[in-house]
């Protein structure tokens, strides 16, 4: 940092005056084993002056006894990390200058790093050749960190191939005969050599695959102009791996499609007269033409398909309408397939609705076809020049006056009553009609007033939230075929309580008998009369010296298992029991003394 400052002169008793001073003041810090910092001054010096004083402190206009540093016009200052500011003074027989202008600087503080990762962006080994890029990251210290790298050859001599700098990468050029790299690191400027350091091992010894699969996409046989993706994968040996991929024709004769790479995949357009693929696998960089080797038949002899079924996601009849989708599913053939789609309206009139694609789904939307329809289906190989090889069709009956249902049960999830604060969901069921249904839920609190809760819907679920409902309500639910403009054609009401009684009574008992030997394992039952809805129990265990422990919070479990181990004597079990969701502390309690041997 440069700054250009101004000194002022003190003349009562001079015999002359000084001039104004130039101050230029540079400074850097360099981090030394203490972890201070030098920090350097520099001006220009002054006609008639005798020596300069450089003042500092650590607050601006404060500072400390000066230091004379005679004639020089520069001066360092060894400082802990803080911030600073300086001023100079010019002095002669006739007295001293005033300040110049004020300058400031900060001492950063930095702590040693205390580890260094190394990391390599390809894993050992790598053939010669390959270039390969090492990445340290310093860490655990303050400041900014400077690398030197090393490299070890296999005689365990080490040499520096990049001294430090402020570069946390290392690209090599792999060559033979290294088996280490090491990286060394520090704060930047200090005088430490290795601060921290990490090594890891690299060569280009590299093992040879033992074998190579190879896949393809899509299935042999596929037509002509087909687009199938092959891949490869070697295995067995170390390091990174080329490929070169063979075809051959139906007189045997082999050609390379795609020479040595590292591409593990060869995309192919198929073509009439090739009956196999291969393909060769080798160590990268290794001078071995086919170090293993793999093959597979693949041709365009497909066989045609000898049936076809046709199904719909929806059984006939449906009302008017309705979206049917019809799935067709080729059979005994070879290859992939391809579907065409007929539909006959009611009036016995022919039209193609979906011309051939790989798609073996047809949606039909059955407004204004009341009546009798077929749905038909023809399927042949792909590419096949057929008009068809296999065909299906399928009846759907589409009417205007569905069957409304005849009942409809209402039940729920839960058994009635339940605390207020449950989620009960409630299930309608339709018997005795056609089609598909919609359902409307109404909803009557405990002070009698109805509300509809879920308007018309596929849905025969209403989930309710019993918070805000102590006391009886009533659930009702109204059924119609779906798109009707009845009001409703069936509709069933349940009753849904979150009154509950409390227990009267509970009794506790234990699967095997008192005493036994210390450390058997006991089961603690809990059995509840005279109240409803479902509860929860709270178990207490007192030792033989009188101390009582909670062993078993508030839950659904009527069970304590009691592992006897370290009571010997006589003991108490005691469990407490309320309704679920209640927030009485129990609402009865049992009592069983059992000894321990």
């Amino acid at each position: 940092m440069k700054r250009l400052l101004h000194i002022s002169h003190r003349s009562l008793r001079y015999r002359a005056l000084l001039p104004f001073l130039t101050v230029i003041v540079i400074f850097s810090m360099f981090a030394a084993p203490a972890y201070s910092a030098d920090v350097s001054l520099q001006w220009n010096s002054v006609a008639e002056a005798d020596g300069y004083n450089v003042y500092y402190g650590t607050e601006s206009g404060s500072y400390q006894t000066p230091e004379d540093v005679l004639d020089q016009t520069s001066h360092t200052l060894s400082l802990d990390p803080g911030t600073y500011y300086f001023a100079v003074t010019a002095y002669n027989n006739y007295g001293e200058s005033g300040y110049s202008e004020e300058v400031s600087a900060t001492v950063a503080d930095s702590n040693p790093p205390t580890s260094v990762s190394l990391a390599s962006d390809l894993a050992s080994p790598q053939p010669e050749g390959t270039t390969v890029t090492f990445t340290a990251q310093a860490s655990g210290g303050t400041g900014s960190y400077e690398y030197r790298f090393w490299l070890r050859d296999t005689q365990g001599q080490w040499s520096i191939v990049q001294d430090y700098s402020a570069s946390a990468n290392f690209i090599w050029n792999v060559t033979a005969g290294i088996d280490r790299i090491s990286v060394w690191a520090k704060n930047t400027g200090s005088g430490d050599n290795d601060s921290v350091w990490s090594y890891m091992l690299f060569s280009t010894d590299m093992n040879l695959p033992t074998s190579v699969s190879l896949t393809s996409d899509l299935a042999s046989p596929q037509p002509e102009g087909t687009t199938v993706t092959f891949t490869a994968e070697a295995n067995g040996g170390t390091g990174s791996y080329e490929y070169r991929f063979w075809l051959r024709d139906a007189q045997g004769e082999w050609s390379i499609v795609q020479d040595y790479s590292t591409s593990a995949n060869f995309i192919w357009n198929v073509v009439a007269g090739i009956d196999r693929i291969s393909v060769w696998a080798k160590n990268a960089g290794s001078n071995d033409d086919d170090r293993v080797w793999n093959e597979m038949p693949f041709s365009t002899d497909m066989n045609p398909p000898t049936s076809v079924s046709l199904t719909s996601d929806l059984a006939s009849p449906q009302p008017e309408g309705m979206t049917v989708t019809f799935t067709a599913e080729a059979n005994g053939g070879s290859g992939s397939y391809q579907y065409k789609f007929y539909f006959r309206n009611p009036n016995g009139q022919w039209a193609m609705v979906q011309d051939y694609s790989s798609s073996s789904n047809y949606i039909w939307n059955t407004a204004g076809f009341t009546g009798t329809s077929y749905i038909q289906v023809w399927a042949k190989n792909t590419g096949a020049t057929d008009a068809y090889q296999v065909w299906d069709t399928s009846c759907c009956i589409v009417s205007s006056d569905t069957n409304p249902p005849t009942s409809v049960s209402l039940s729920s999830n839960l058994p009635n009553p339940q605390p207020e604060g449950t989620v009960v969901t409630f299930t309608a069921q339709v018997t005795g009609g056609n089609g598909n249904y919609e359902y409307k839920y109404y909803l009557c609190n405990p002070n009698g007033q109805w509300a509809m809760v879920q308007d018309y819907s596929a849905s025969p679920n209403y989930v309710w939230n019993t918070t805000g409902f102590a006391g009886t309500s009533y659930l009702q639910v109204w059924v119609r075929n779906a798109g009707s403009p009845d009001t409703y054609q069936v509709w069933n009401t349940a009753q849904f309580s979150t009154d509950m009684n409390q227990p009267t009574s509970a009794y506790l008992s234990a699967n095997i008998t008192s005493p036994q030997p210390e450390g058997a394992l006991v089961t603690f039952t809990a059995q509840v009369t005279g109240g409803n809805g479902s509860y929860e129990y709270k178990y207490y265990l007192c030792n033989p010296n009188g101390q009582w422990t909670m062993v078993q919070d508030y839950s659904t479990s009527p069970n304590y298992i009691w592992n006897t181990t370290g009571f010997v004597g006589i003991c108490y079990l005691q469990v407490w029991v309320r309704n679920a969701g209640s927030a009485d502390q129990y609402q009865v309690f049992d009592s069983i003394a059992y000894e321990i041997e």
